[in-house]
C-alpha cells in the first residue's frame, strides 16, 4: 500500500489490533513486525526523495505526503519519524547553504577569471605600447636626421639636394 493512502486503511488500527492476536500465533507476531519495518522503510524513502527537492516549505510533496502518512501510524512509530523529519530538515538546509555557498564560489571564481582577463589584457596593452612607443622614438630620430640634412643642405644653398633628401627618405 502507498503511503497515500494510509488515510483511508489507517496502519494505527492494524497495530492496535494486532498485538490482541499477537499472543496467540507466532505468525501474528512476525507479520506486524514486517509491517512495522515495511511502513517505516516507506516512510523514510519519502524523506529520502524530500532531500531531493531541496526546499522545506509547502512546495516540497514529498514532506507533504510524510506528514500526512505520520499521522496514522501508533504514537510510538510516529515519535521516532517525526525526530527523523526534523533531522531531514536540517540536512535540506543544509544542502540549500551547501548550494548557495557554491553558487557564490562560482560567482566569485568568474570575477576572478575576468580580473585575470583584464590584467592579461592590460599587459598586452603594456606591450603594444612599448613597441608603439619604440616605433614612435625610431620615427622621430629619422625625422631628426632628415631635418638636419634638409637644414645643411639648404645652408649650403643645395636646394636640389635638400629635396632629394626628403625624396629618396620616404
Amino acid at each position: 500500500m502507498d503511503i497515500s493512502e494510509y488515510m483511508l486503511n489507517p496502519p494505527k488500527n492494524i497495530f492496535e489490533k494486532l498485538p490482541n492476536v499477537n499472543s496467540t500465533n507466532q505468525i501474528y507476531s512476525e507479520v506486524l513486525d514486517k509491517s512495522r519495518k515495511l511502513i517505516l522503510e516507506k516512510i523514510r524513502n519519502e524523506l529520502e526523495r524530500a532531500k531531493t527537492k531541496q526546499t522545506i516549505d509547502i512546495t516540497n510533496e514529498h514532506i507533504r505526503r510524510f506528514e500526512s502518512a505520520v499521522k496514522y501510524l501508533p504514537e510510538s512509530m510516529k515519535n521516532a519519524l517525526e525526530i527523523e523529519l526534523q533531522h531531514c530538515k536540517g540536512d535540506i538546509k543544509r544542502l540549500i547553504q551547501y548550494s548557495e555557498l557554491n553558487l557564490k564560489d562560482s560567482s566569485i571564481t568568474e570575477e576572478i577569471d575576468k580580473l585575470n582577463n583584464c590584467s592579461f589584457e592590460y599587459q598586452n596593452l603594456q606591450l603594444i605600447k612599448s613597441d608603439f612607443n619604440k616605433g614612435k622614438e625610431l620615427a622621430s630620430k629619422r625625422i631628426v636626421n632628415i631635418v638636419v640634412k634638409i637644414q645643411h643642405n639648404l645652408e649650403k644653398q643645395n636646394i636640389i639636394e635638400a629635396l632629394n633628401i626628403n625624396i629618396k627618405q620616404n
